[in-house]
């Protein structure tokens, strides 16, 4: 009996092994228009990176990690990078339905928060999404002024910060931005070259398979990529 069983898992690692894939790990597949041309894709956990297998209308992935959320990222034939980009919260905590949308005091407020000095010289939102009582924005960040480890050089990020309302007012989360893409450029030109070509898209961000072995479908339509997020050019 004991036998059997270490051939019966024998064959398992054997057939992992020649599949390019775990039997115990989570797959998916990201459906695409079929006159979408992809020539890079990847699935991006921190910094792990799956790459994606490129059919002529879907993209598939391979040995996801069960209950981490995975952003997708697609580089097109034209230059254009659709950035996966979850507005959600943080936690898999769902929003709460009822809650009031945050105001336009809301966010000025925010703003405020955003504005306070820091390594970047430029600090902008790009989009904010939530409620009354936490709020999600994209943020583009510029370091284009010398400092003492470079000079002549310019630090783009885009990220994502958590906003909470609590003790009467609006805090930001610390440690718990999230980095979506981040370069070094040496001129202002190549920021905006690169900037440019970026397009954030919500229905590729946040992938999460809740356990092994479970089979992940996204639909990514022509209306999600005309809908995408551009970020403002930096000047």
């Amino acid at each position: 009996m004991r036998q059997r069983m270490l051939s019966i898992l024998a064959g398992l690692v054997w057939i992992s092994a020649i599949g390019g894939s775990s039997l115990f790990a989570a797959d998916a597949v990201v459906r695409i228009p079929e006159d979408l041309k992809v020539t890079q894709a990847a699935a991006k956990a921190g910094e792990s990176s799956l790459p994606g297998v490129i059919e002529p209308a879907a993209i598939r992935f391979a040995d996801l990690k069960a209950k981490t959320a995975y952003d997708i990222h697609l580089t097109l034939s034209d230059g254009r990078r659709l950035i996966g980009v979850n507005m959600g919260w943080y936690t898999v905590t769902p929003a709460d339905a009822g809650k009031d949308p945050f105001t336009e005091e809301d966010r000025k407020e925010i703003e405020g928060i955003c504005t306070v000095s820091s390594f970047y010289n430029k600090c902008q939102i790009v989009l904010l999404k939530g409620d009354k009582d936490r709020v999600t924005a994209l943020m583009q960040l510029l370091r284009d002024s010398d400092f003492h480890a470079g000079q002549n050089e310019v630090i783009w990020r885009a990220e994502l910060w958590y906003f909470q309302f609590q003790n009467g007012g609006w805090e930001k989360v610390s440690q718990q931005n999230k980095v979506l893409d981040r370069k070094r450029f040496q001129t202002r030109q190549e920021v905006r070259d690169y900037v440019t070509a970026c397009r954030f898209v919500p229905r590729l961000g946040g992938l999460f398979a809740k356990r092994d072995a479970d089979k992940l479908t996204v639909e990514l339509a022509k209306d999600d990529i005309q809908k995408a997020i551009e970020m403002p050019v930096a000047k």
